[in-house]
Formats: structure tokens, C-alpha cells, sequence
């Protein structure tokens, strides 16, 4: 893996912990996948947002 392949908006009215603990199951899990089948990463680079705006009662990342 290169580094985040996007970011995630989420509210800080969750369980972050276990919220945490999934994204890094489903991490290791898509390693193990590429892995398994000889998939490699373009590496490319995914700018980090700036801030997080809500528009409809949801979040938005702002680039």
C-alpha cells in the first residue's frame, strides 16, 4: 500500500473505536486480496480535504 486511498467523513457521535477497528479490518483484508491475486497500486496521490461541510444532513469533504 502507498498511503490513503480517500477519506472518510464520519460523525463524532460513533463508537470511533470500533468504527476505527473496522476500516483497519477492511484494510487488511483488501491487502490480503491484492496479495492473493498480484494486484499492484498505482500509487497515486489523494489530496487530503480541507474541511468537512454538511450539505443535507450529510458530510462533505471540501478539496
Amino acid at each position: 500500500m502507498c498511503g490513503p486511498q480517500g477519506y472518510i467523513a464520519y460523525p463524532s457521535t460513533i463508537d470511533v473505536a470500533a468504527f476505527l477497528a473496522l476500516v483497519a479490518d477492511y484494510t487488511a483484508t483488501e491487502q490480503a486480496y491484492k496479495e492473493t491475486w498480484g494486484i499492484t497500486s498505482d500509487c497515486s496521490v489523494v489530496d487530503q480535504p480541507t474541511s468537512v461541510t454538511c450539505v443535507n444532513n450529510e458530510p462533505v469533504l471540501v478539496y
